[in-house]
């Protein structure tokens, strides 16, 4: 997907402001997780559908810790069979 600067911009700027309301002075869920535990998750796909909002994701990621490594496995707007894995994620936890 081709985003334009203009949108790219948007992405960056609507993602640190949701992280500033979210994560505030602090995750606390994040604190219960040790700072050099290696961490991963994977999404699936029950039911089909449109994947939608990568960049958001990428950005969200890149804005909190620029070690994290995503590996889509699908494009955005693409649709993945059910029980398909979309994509992973993995790297030291990073504290908020």
């Amino acid at each position: 997907m081709q985003l334009s600067d203009k949108l790219r911009q948007s992405i960056g700027t609507t993602v640190a402001t949701a992280l500033a309301e979210d994560v505030g002075d602090g995750d606390l869920t994040a604190s219960l997780v040790d700072a050099d535990a290696v961490v991963g998750a994977t999404i699936i796909a029950r039911e089909s559908l449109l994947l939608a909002g990568q960049p958001w994701v990428d950005e969200v990621f890149a804005q909190l810790d620029d070690k994290v490594v995503i590996d889509w496995y699908i494009g955005d707007g693409k649709p993945p069979k059910p029980m398909m894995s979309s994509a992973n994620w993995s790297d030291r936890h990073a504290h908020c």
